[in-house]
């Protein structure tokens, strides 16, 4: 059985344990108001996790609600226009997931006609996956292309099997593929709904971790990346 240490950093002390008993799960020190936990309130699977944050945000920070989740589209649309001049034209990776799908929808209304979603089809989409894509496109309000390249990622990836050098094979033709598109529409820029999630993933958060992430370092030549969303995280993902 584990040892519970009785140890505290001088002025705090336990306000929280785990049911077992055996772990200090959270601590405070009165006298500096400063609170430590043992454990994340923001994932999804922890039992009152948001009425913790609220309590310690409103109670105890004294911080007033006044944040809505428009704030946060307003201020990628002021990104966008600010990074990006009148005329010049912008390419996104839409998969018609949930990060690209919001995303065109965001830059859409500030970009129109200069904004172009480029789908790669690489062979191995799920049965009606294109016409789900398709569907969330025009959803979103933008305009997009399907990319057959049958030639470049599916040989790709049948050579290695699932290890590193199958991401970095699959990376590069990709990046390829989306060159290739980004020229072909005269575009400047690359749109990406990259996370920081994706970014941790690929150990570029300082950390010593890479998995690789084809949504990063995406180099290609000429074509400039933006992250908007770099600063946010999905439900399912912040576990970090």
């Amino acid at each position: 059985m584990a040892t519970v240490c009785k140890l505290f950093p001088p002025g705090f002390r336990e306000i929280a344990r785990s049911k077992d008993g055996e772990t200090i799960e959270a601590m405070w020190n009165p006298d500096r108001n400063i609170f430590a936990l043992q454990f994340h309130p923001e994932v999804v699977h922890t039992p009152h996790g948001k009425e913790i944050l609220k309590r310690f945000l409103a109670d105890i920070s004294g911080c007033e609600k006044d944040w809505r989740p428009r704030n946060i589209i307003e201020e990628i649309r002021k990104e966008i226009c600010g990074a990006i001049k009148s005329g010049e034209r912008v390419i996104i990776a839409f998969s018609g997931g949930v990060d690209s799908t919001t995303l065109s929808a965001i830059a859409a209304k500030v970009l129109q006609k200069d904004l172009l979603a480029v789908c790669i089809d690489t062979g191995a989409l799920r049965e009606d996956e294109l016409e789900e894509i398709k569907f969330n496109a025009k959803a979103a309000g933008v305009r997009l292309k399907i990319v057959k390249s049958g030639k470049d990622i599916p040989k790709i990836s049948g050579q290695y099997y699932g290890c590193r050098e199958e991401k970095e094979a699959v990376k590069k033709a990709y990046v390829k593929v989306l060159g290739r598109e980004a020229k072909r529409f005269g575009a400047k820029y690359l749109l990406q709904g990259t996370l920081i999630t994706d970014i941790i993933e690929s150990g570029k958060d300082g950390e010593h971790q890479d998995q690789g992430h084809h949504n990063v370092d995406n180099l290609i030549p000429g074509v400039e990346q933006l992250h908007p969303f770099r600063n946010l995280c999905s439900n399912t993902k912040c576990g970090y």
